[in-house]
């Protein structure tokens, strides 16, 4: 339908209701909801002078979206949205786009999630596809300040439980209490990720797994310290063990050395060596807990530099 827009009083478009004029059977291909055409009948099309007719369908799209949470909460999903002309070939009818990104001046900002990138990607090919394509970037900050930042000071509380004198009595229930606490993190943690591990787990939950398994291992090295300081002197120490007191005992003489007032400096590692002190089973304990605080220092290091490399990969 063509005409002259000076013949018909410079009309340049007419309105006609929507079951009028045949329109391409259009359907959301991966809609979360059931199929439905894309058909408002009271919607009305407006032709031009030129031939062609302008359709506005309003519809409300619930559509599929493979989620990856990897780097969460610092991930970026990017979700796309298929529109196709159902039981209709390409040589009936071929889309085409003028714009390479989505209209987004009527998008409602989100708390959640950041709109980062759009794109429109047109096919022609056996069926006409028109494909939305969405990026959306986490805003981290939230659970930021309230999981991760937690878990790391409680990681550095936990570690912290060696410094306890064992006299205290209190390091065991410090340590067990934090023990809990990790748990407790984990549950949120999960509760927040779908139950999903494609392409693989959560970073921050092999995060929170690794800081879990290590507060288990400081509860047990805890206990075990403990029986070391308990035990009767006259139980005897194994010589391994009495090797090992002894060099840590002399490391730390080394870097004491005392004034006599005429510059003579004694060695204090010679009396461990010559057995002129006593090797006891508090010194057992407690260079078992120099040992056991250098060894998880080390572990939390080496976890969340591990956790920091593999969330900065996945957000070049």
């Amino acid at each position: 339908m063509i005409w002259t827009t000076t013949d018909y009083d410079n009309a340049w478009y007419m309105i006609l209701p929507a079951d009028a004029i045949w329109k391409p059977p259009l359907i959301n291909s991966n809609s979360a909801k059931e199929f439905s055409i894309f058909n408002p009948d009271d919607l009305s099309l407006y032709v031009l002078y030129d031939g062609r007719v302008k359709w506005l369908p309003a519809q409300n799209l619930k559509f599929t979206c493979d989620i990856d949470i990897t780097y969460f909460p610092f991930d970026t999903q990017v979700c796309s949205m298929q529109i196709i002309a159902w039981g209709v070939s390409s040589s009936d009818i071929s889309f085409n786009s003028p714009l390479s990104t989505v209209h987004t001046s009527s998008f409602s900002t989100n708390s959640e999630w950041e709109l980062s990138k759009t794109s429109v990607n047109v096919s022609n090919t056996i069926t006409p596809t028109v494909t939305y394509t969405f990026h959306f970037k986490r805003r981290p900050m939230f659970l930021l300040m309230t999981l991760i930042i937690p878990v790391i000071f409680l990681a550095l509380l936990n570690i912290g439980v060696f410094l306890l004198p064992t006299e205290s009595g209190e390091r065991f229930g410090f340590s067990v209490t934090l023990l809990l606490a990790v748990v407790v993190f984990l549950t949120i943690a999960q509760g927040l990720l779908p139950a999903s591990a494609v392409p693989r787990l959560s970073a921050i939950c092999v995060t929170l797994m690794i800081d879990l398994v290590m507060s288990g291992l400081i509860v047990g090295s805890i206990i075990v310290s403990s029986r070391f300081y308990y035990r009767s002197d006259d139980e005897p120490i194994p010589n391994w063990m009495k090797k090992i007191v002894t060099y840590q005992l002399c490391f730390r003489e080394k870097n004491q050395v005392h004034d006599l007032g005429n510059e003579e400096k004694v060695d204090h590692c010679i009396a461990y060596n010559g057995d002129t002190k006593k090797i006891t089973w508090q010194d057992v304990s407690k260079t078992f807990d120099t040992i056991s605080l250098i060894f998880y220092i080390v572990a939390f290091i080496a976890g969340n530099l591990m956790f920091i490399i593999d969330v900065a990969q996945g957000m070049e």
